[in-house]
């Protein structure tokens, strides 16, 4: 499949510009986060501005369309893919911290663990599961009598006409990509099994953004550089 905006699609953050050229995907946090978890949010955010041409800076009130990082109990982690007009939820339950000692503390992070909201983060710049590549079938085999009834739609197809791969490979190392067991009636079966098996336990388990999810970024905004480096966006091709 294609799981990234085309670079002609109407879905991408191209009303707002800073001075150095960077596209501005406007937002606000209204959910109740520690220091600690608005830092990674942060540090994200930093991240994908630091390798593509699009960043992320706190809406003006004058903006209409923006981001709204929440944080509400037993929501999770969801978002849209893109900009769509007006108000644009982007949900991060948050985890807990307790201390267990002199110097010990537990920590469950819930939704805001690095890897989680860069996740999230890209889905609003314009990146759909890797899973749900149009050519996925190639990769990676879907079990779908081990998925939990209502859940199906996470493990669709995403239509070339809204969509592209940018002729790249499959990337089993994105952090776009779901674990083996994602979505599983139980946590020992296996919904998502890698054709080459060498990869069944590595998918899923990435903790930062692989280079391929910046190419795609860097490609769907046409950045001149990418990961500081000069760049050719890719071109809308099928795959």
């Amino acid at each position: 499949m294609r799981n990234a905006l085309r670079s002609d699609s109407n879905f991408r953050w191209t009303r707002i510009r800073d001075k150095y050229g960077k596209y501005v995907i406007p937002f606000i946090i209204t959910g109740r986060f520690t220091r600690r978890q608005r830092a990674t949010i942060k540090k994200a955010m930093d991240k994908i501005s630091d390798n593509t041409c699009v960043k992320f800076r706190p809406r003006r009130r004058n903006e209409n369309d923006y981001v709204d990082i929440q944080n509400k109990i037993n929501e999770g982690c969801y978002t849209t893919v893109g900009q769509i007009r007006g108000r644009q939820v982007l949900m991060l339950e948050s985890g807990w911290e307790e201390s267990c000692g002199w110097g010990c503390l537990l920590t469950y992070p819930g939704c805001t663990d690095h890897s989680t909201v860069i996740h999230e983060l890209m889905h609003k710049v314009g990146l759909w599961h890797e899973q749900m590549r149009y050519d996925r079938d190639k990769y990676i085999k879907i079990h779908w009598e081990n998925i939990i009834p209502g859940l199906e739609n996470q493990f669709g197809k995403i239509g070339q006409i809204q969509s592209t791969t940018y002729n790249l490979p499959y990337d089993y190392t994105s952090v776009m990509q779901y674990k083996k067991n994602a979505g599983a009636r139980k946590e020992n079966l296996v919904t998502m099994e890698t054709l080459d098996k060498r990869y069944t336990d590595v998918i899923g388990n990435s903790k930062d953004a692989s280079p391929e999810d910046y190419k795609k970024i860097c490609s769907i905004y046409k950045c001149n550089k990418c990961m500081g480096k000069k760049f050719k966006p890719l071109k809308n091709r099928r795959r």
